[in-house]
């Protein structure tokens, strides 16, 4: 599995090459990351690299932010952040695996550590690459 993080600045890296689970996308990343998904070839957060977006011949996820809303106020001070992540799979074209199964085990993943589906979209083909895409929505609250 080969895992990027365009766009992460360096400063949320830490060392051993772990990333700090504070961040949200990055969090997901690593849950993903340690399941190692033997369907998955690639990971990237924030957005495809150009070279990337067209590639057919490998399933790759992309973990993108979609909210980040403050709640449970008192005394006009908000004491917990509900943040979310989309999560975007492209399928390779060859690809032979149960679909269901893979997006049954990735809810299973992330709401087992502390996520919850907020919505998980209807498959749909890429009008451009042919590719089957997946969306899911997840979300978490985090205390202050």
């Amino acid at each position: 599995l080969k895992s990027w993080t365009w766009g992460i600045p360096k400063s949320l890296e830490k060392a051993k090459g772990s990333v700090i689970v504070d961040n949200p996308i990055l969090e997901v990343k690593k849950i993903i990351d340690e399941a190692n998904f033997d369907w998955l070839d690639e990971i990237y957060v924030r957005y495809l690299p150009r070279d990337v977006q067209k590639e057919t011949g490998k399933t790759i996820a992309l973990i993108t932010p979609f909210r980040e809303n403050p709640r449970e106020y008192g005394n006009n001070v908000f004491n917990s952040v509900e943040n979310g992540v989309e999560l975007q799979i492209f399928f390779k074209l060859d690809f032979v695996d149960s679909i269901s199964q893979i997006d049954i085990k990735t809810m299973q993943l992330l709401i087992k550590n502390g996520w919850k589906v907020y919505d998980s979209k209807e498959t749909f083909t890429d009008p451009d690459t042919k590719q089957i895409v997946k969306v899911f929505y997840f979300t978490k609250i985090y205390n202050l």
